[in-house]
């Protein structure tokens, strides 16, 4: 039997339209009925090809006696995180403070009066099991509180409240920023680069491209020599070409039918999480074109073909809209549809060219996949993951062909293989047009359209903005977030507007033909935001003020696997100007750059979008936004103010040599502005809160770091007294004005890539506290070997 959310026009919401459960699909009438009853709300929020929150839905929702217990305590809520990212935005950063991680499906526990939420977690079991307690446990354990307990509740629904306006709401005032800033970001993207596999971090391995098109811009910038601290062109190209290369080569990238997957299980970019986001496949298509042409690659060119592509042919609808994203699995099985083995190759290409593909895509190596939730089974066919071991170049040397050549036949293999591919059941398709996901799409195909002299590209990208405009901007009213088969009625967010406007400030550059209609439309909606989203104090929010469903106005400066919606606009409105040149839309994109410039100075890397967009403005028109900032704040050597305003770090020694038996060392000195304090290491309480300053080694192995901390000095005076003469340890001590320590390296174990000091600290004040900053320290660190 259907209940409430079998009218919706989300797929996921759609997805459990027959649970037992009594769903009610977000908004004031949810609400309204848990003040009617006096119960929490159980918020689950997800997406349609979210893994997990198929698994749980599985386990849990479609459990009869599991929706009993749902629906006599709670009122059950189901959101769509694509249908209503404000949502949960404000929910996934609960979820943060409350347990230090985040994921989907997110599944929070709400008071219902001021919709603060006071617990929460992602997955859990049906049966408790590693470490985790059963689905039912969790449900009895949060309705018992609520009624046992309920001050304690409200309390720290309070408690978690005030943090995530903390960390949300209107940014500070606008503070000096500049090319130390920037370059600062450059040396941590360097330092923390995968030297061996590309890409940055370590498992699970995202594409990151904010990352990578920071580093695209850089390098336009920095020129052959380094700039203000910055690494130079070189380096900034073997950290993009070993990503790339990675990326393109890997298995995260779908050889038989172009795109890209979510993100890499490995660090080798090998076995993908087999999701496919319409927003990945737009980034990506981006920076492979844009990469296409800055080091004259052909096949990076050909990944970007292959991206467009693959969208127009699987992803676009029959106006020329985008859908939002095809799911990892086919009935319950994680990639199904995309694995390979040497039979069923050779029945899709004939003997010889299975022998081919077989070498060329590395499955004559042995099977590479295996699924994590469903063991192999005795005699079951093992099945590959397809993924390219090298260059074309280099397969083409040792093969003893051309590389075109090779490529044509790749080519053919792979067309083959996607005919056999689409005789599969295929992975459900998430088929709403998301106005944001549809933006950043439209944007890259006209860009790419023009780096890459296809008039296809640019052609699509003005079907999909007409589309889209039609569907979701009606010229009398206002535009609208999602839709599905001609419906919706979600209200736009800043991210819509952002992301539609800079989409359409692309065409209009890459179509001449329609660029005054497309640009005068991109304009509206600039202006249109600055009315809605617009805080003179603030710059822009990520939603309309008045909101009765949200117990704080989010403003996120966070660019992780989307650009935030703040620096959407920032880059919105410098498309704008570079376009025009009028004086008041320069003034509009440096106010946009100032508004953001506190989260830029806290943490370059944090709001890398945002720092971007700092060098696109110096390079428009420096004295303008030294107008809206006040003049940069640079170091008598011209390096990076670490923080900002709040941390300026120095080290006593330039470079150091370690050898086997030789340790080296040197003084850091860290000056930390009035007004600010950091956490000392040691402190039980401190490290349950706020991260304490740690000295450490990144970017290669083979040295370690060891440093001398100052013992620090209690943040209130009267904790000295109470700790009791127990031991320092239990109070919480912090560093202010200026620290020193010493620190030594030594090596250990076998060396490789090029290490460097990292310092990482949270700044705070005594009302809150930023993000954690890792700063790189301007330090060469070499080994000393001995004959």
């Amino acid at each position: 039997m259907a209940n409430r959310l079998a009218t919706s026009s989300s797929p996921y919401l759609l997805q459990h339209a027959e649970n037992p459960v009594d769903w009610w699909p977000w908004g004031m009438e949810a609400i309204s009925e848990a003040r009617r009853r006096g119960v929490p709300i159980f918020l689950s929020a997800g997406y349609s090809t979210c893994y997990w929150c198929h698994v749980m839905e599985r386990e849990s929702f479609e459990d009869g006696p599991t929706a009993r217990v749902m629906n006599e305590r709670f009122v059950c809520v189901k959101v769509d995180r694509e249908e209503h990212p404000e949502v949960d935005q404000v929910y996934m950063t609960a979820l943060h403070v409350l347990t230090g991680h985040g994921g989907w499906p997110m599944n929070m526990f709400v008071e219902p009066e001021g919709l603060k939420p006071f617990w929460g977690g992602t997955y859990f079991p049906k049966s408790p099991r590693h470490n985790l307690p059963s689905f039912v446990q969790v449900l009895e354990g949060m309705a018992g509180a609520w009624a046992t307990r309920r001050e304690e509740v409200l309390k720290q629904a309070g408690a978690v409240a005030e943090s995530v306006a903390e960390h949300l709401s209107a940014g500070a005032a606008p503070v000096p920023v500049g090319r130390p800033h920037a370059a600062m970001a450059i040396r941590t993207l360097l330092t923390i680069a995968d030297p061996v596999h590309g890409g940055f971090g370590g498992a699970p391995k995202f594409p990151q491209a904010v990352y990578l098109e920071m580093l695209l811009d850089a390098r336009e910038r920095v020129g052959a020599s380094a700039d203000s601290g910055a690494a130079g062109r070189a380096a900034i190209d073997a950290v993009l070409r070993r990503a790339l290369d990675g990326m393109s080569l890997g298995g995260v990238h779908d050889h038989v039918g172009g795109g890209f997957h979510r993100y890499s299980v490995d660090a080798s970019w090998t076995v993908p999480h087999f999701e496919k986001m319409l927003y990945d496949q737009a980034q990506m298509l981006s920076v492979y074109a844009r990469a296409s042409g800055a080091f004259g690659d052909a096949w990076y060119g050909r990944v970007a073909r292959r991206i467009a592509a693959y969208v127009l042919r699987e992803m676009t609808d029959r106006e020329g809209a985008f859908f939002t994203a095809q799911d990892a699995e086919v009935d319950g099985r994680e990639g199904l549809n995309y694995l390979w083995s040497t039979a069923e190759m050779a029945a899709a290409l004939g003997e010889d060219e299975a022998r081919f593909a077989a070498e060329v895509f590395a499955v004559s190596r042995g099977p590479n996949f295996q699924d994590p939730h469903h063991p192999s089974k005795p005699g079951e066919v093992a099945r590959n993951v397809l993924r390219l071991d090298e260059r074309p170049e280099a397969a083409a040397s040792r093969l003893g062909v051309g590389v075109e050549a090779l490529v044509h036949r790749l080519d053919r293999v792979s067309e083959a293989m996607l005919a056999a591919r689409a005789k599969r059941k295929q992975p459900r398709l998430d088929d709403k047009v998301l106005t944001s996901w549809n933006g950043l799409m439209i944007g890259a195909l006209a860009r790419a359209g023009q780096a890459l002299a296809e008039p296809f590209m640019i052609a699509a990208a003005e079907r999909a903005a007409r589309a889209v405009l039609a569907r979701h901007r009606p010229r009398a009213g206002a535009l609208l977030h999602a839709s599905r088969l001609g419906t919706g009625g979600v209200a736009g967010t800043l991210e819509d507007y952002a992301m539609l406007a800079g989409g359409l400030l692309a065409s209009a550059e890459a179509a001449p033909d329609s660029a005054e209609d497309l640009a005068a439309r991109a304009d509206e909606l600039l202006d249109e935001a600055a009315g809605l989203f617009g805080d003179g104090r603030s710059g822009y929010m990520d939603t309309q003020a008045g909101r009765p469903d949200l117990f704080v106005r989010a403003r996120a400066t966070y660019d992780g696997a989307m650009p935030s919606a703040a620096s959407a606009m920032t880059h919105a409105l410098l498309d704008r100007a570079e376009r025009t040149g009028l004086e008041p839309h320069l003034r509009a994109a440096a106010s946009a750059v100032a508004a953001t410039s506190a989260a830029v100075a806290e943490s370059p890397i944090s709001a890398v979008n945002s720092t971007r967009a700092v060098l696109r403005m110096l390079a428009l028109d420096e004295p303008m936004l030294v107008q809206a900032l006040g003049p940069v704040r640079e170091d008598a050597g011209g390096a990076a103010t670490a923080g900002g305003p709040a941390v300026t770090i120095w080290a006593s020694e330039d470079e150091v040599a370690v050898g086997p038996d030789e340790p080296a060392s040197l003084l850091v000195r860290l000056e930390i502005a009035p007004g600010y304090h950091l956490t000392a290491p040691g402190g039980s309480r401190a490290a349950g809160s706020t991260r304490a300053v740690e000295v450490s080694v990144a970017g290669g192995s083979g040295v370690v770091a060891y440093a001398d901390y100052p013992v620090g000095e209690p943040l209130a005076p009267e904790e000295d007294s109470a700790s009791g003469g127990a031991g320092e340890a239990e109070s919480h001590r912090v560093y202010r004005g200026v620290v020193e320590m010493e620190v030594a390296l030594e090596r250990v174990g076998a060396w490789s890539g090029e290490p460097r000091l990292v310092v990482t600290y949270q700044p705070c004040t005594d009302r809150s506290c930023g993000e954690p900053v890792s700063h790189v320290l301007d330090v060469r660190v070499g080994r000393r070997d001995h004959a």
